[in-house]
């Protein structure tokens, strides 16, 4: 019995030191994902056109002295693809059947969409008194897609041709309805007129003093 115990604990010894080194480079890895659904909304949009740009953005920060145990700082590159077209919301257009005419309202001028930004870290520094924080990423994350809709938003080559598009879209539909016999009217986008904030002021004739 003494014999059997003794092989039976060596056996059992092999095994956890085998399953020990067997398992050291496995890596264990517990994934989660919720999924909330907050708001669903239909969007009536055109995208017109798409302009890709590209980056080098660099981020430092620092304590009271810009020396290295108190200083943060990265350097990324950021791709992003914009997309600029036309809000479709309040577009208007019509037949007028007794003309055989399509009356159109021209929409809004065209805007930036959509910006599908990505980051590319290339050097991150940080400080022992001075580290990088789930807000700190977040606030790179912002600044550096402000970057890029400033810089499409100055782009006017992108909006002429958002705007080229569109009036080879209305060319398009206007040789349609020409083969069917109709005629395109375009209306041009008159800007919304501002709203009265206060109580509408009525206007009373005073009688002068004889």
């Amino acid at each position: 019995m003494g014999v059997f115990l003794l092989v039976m604990a060596f056996a059992g010894g092999i095994y956890v030191t085998h399953s020990y080194y067997s398992g050291k480079n496995e890596r264990i890895t517990t994934e989660s994902a919720i999924v909330i659904a907050e708001k669903i909304s239909e969007v009536l949009q055109l995208v017109t056109i798409e302009g890709e740009f590209s980056e080098i953005y660099s981020y430092e920060d620092y304590r009271a002295w810009n020396w290295f145990p108190m200083r943060k700082k990265a350097l990324m590159r950021v791709d992003a693809r914009v997309a600029v077209g036309f809000d479709l919301e309040e577009f208007c257009a019509y037949a007028d059947e007794s003309r055989r005419v399509v009356v159109v309202n021209q929409p809004a001028p065209p805007k930036i969409l959509s910006v599908d930004h990505r980051l590319s870290y290339y050097d991150i520094t940080q400080g022992a008194f001075n580290v990088f924080s789930t807000a700190d990423y977040n606030r790179i994350q912002t600044r550096a897609r402000n970057h890029i809709v400033t810089a499409a938003s100055s782009n006017s080559d992108l909006f002429q041709r958002a705007n080229a598009q569109w009036e080879d879209l209305m060319l398009s539909f206007e040789q349609m309805l020409d083969v069917m016999g109709w005629g395109l009217e375009i209306h041009p986008w008159e800007p919304p007129e501002e709203k009265i904030i206060g109580p509408k002021l009525e206007m009373v004739a005073f009688r002068g003093l004889e």
